[in-house]
């Protein structure tokens, strides 16, 4: 009896810290920029992480590095990063490359690759990964993350500065935008 209660106690523990974690090998789709964290929403205060890029501008078809860092004495455990035209949040573009087993990428909709995840819950400082720019972009694009801190302590929306795409054969981002508000109407 003394040995099923204590196989009872452990399985109920391991469970319960399964729940706690949420996702601790990342997001489950790219569909939602915020953890669904229950009971819990994202912080109203700035975020104390940063998403940075390494150009402000490239060549369609080029690359750059992405870095997620936070500050000093600070860490996180999770997180979700995609890039989107300026003024076009759900539409996702280029794509992400990974080297080692620290974060994933995501199929967004017809976008392979489209979004980046952590792969386990272990605590970072910073992450850095290389984003392609699609070869018929042309515009402005955004990145845009949600960093989780702790299951209870989570931001959403964490943009980067712009970065303008140049010379793809497609039309510009503010051409699609014009072109998707004329087809709703």
């Amino acid at each position: 009896m003394e040995c099923s209660c204590a196989i009872y106690s452990v399985l109920l523990l391991a469970f319960c810290s399964i729940m706690v974690t949420s996702y601790p090998t990342g997001a489950p789709s790219c569909d939602a920029m915020t953890p669904h964290h229950k009971n819990f929403t994202g912080q109203n205060s700035p975020s104390p992480y940063t998403v940075t890029v390494s150009n402000s501008e490239l060549n369609a078809g080029e690359t750059l590095t992405l870095t997620i860092a936070a500050p000093s004495s600070m860490t996180f455990k999770g997180f979700i990063v995609r890039a989107t035209p300026v003024g076009q949040p759900d539409n996702v573009v280029g794509s992400f490359s990974v080297q080692g087993q620290q974060f994933h990428t995501l199929d967004c909709g017809q976008q392979a690759n489209g979004a980046l995840t952590h792969s386990n819950p272990d605590l970072k400082t910073s992450i850095s990964a290389t984003w392609m720019a699609p070869a018929d972009l042309n515009g402005k694009i955004l990145f845009t993350a949600s960093v989780v801190e702790e299951f209870s302590t989570f931001w959403v929306g964490i943009q980067s500065k712009s970065v303008n795409v140049f010379g793809g054969k497609g039309p510009s981002s503010s051409e699609i935008g014009r072109a998707s508000c004329r087809e709703r109407v």
